[in-house]
């Protein structure tokens, strides 16, 4: 992760990191389609006036769903800690990367309690034999 790199630990420091780093670009972006779209809403044929509809309402929840509910949803439940981390679930060369203590043994699983999850804590500690 980018923000664990620049020493962002906690969820609201990665979320307000990747509102920081990349609202601006996804943003400008957004604006530059919808003004592109905008300029079909003065066309006098109908396939253009509706094409500037579809990218203008497409690009406006885009945005309304980045930079607001994915965001309101880092800051509640993005990646803290162990927590979050896909190591554990990916499959044989990819699971070299992992860590050691989120990497489970072959033949073992571990279980995740939902209380843990805010105090960082991944699994109950104990593994249960297939």
């Amino acid at each position: 992760c980018e923000a664990d790199h620049h020493g962002h630990k906690t969820r609201r420091s990665r979320a307000e990191f990747a509102i920081c780093n990349m609202g601006s670009t996804v943003f400008a972006g957004a604006s530059t389609t919808v003004a592109a779209g905008a300029v079909m809403f003065a066309c006098y044929i109908t396939f253009f006036t509706k094409m500037a509809v579809l990218i203008t309402m497409t690009i406006c929840f885009s945005v309304l769903f980045s930079l607001g509910f994915f965001v309101g949803m880092l800051f509640l439940a993005g990646p803290e800690g162990k927590c979050g981390d896909l190591h554990a679930f990916m499959p044989g060369p990819l699971r070299k990367t992992a860590s050691p203590e989120t990497t489970p043994v072959a033949g073992e699983e571990r279980s995740i309690q939902v209380a843990d999850i805010d105090s960082g804590i991944v699994g109950d500690g104990e593994n249960k034999m297939e």
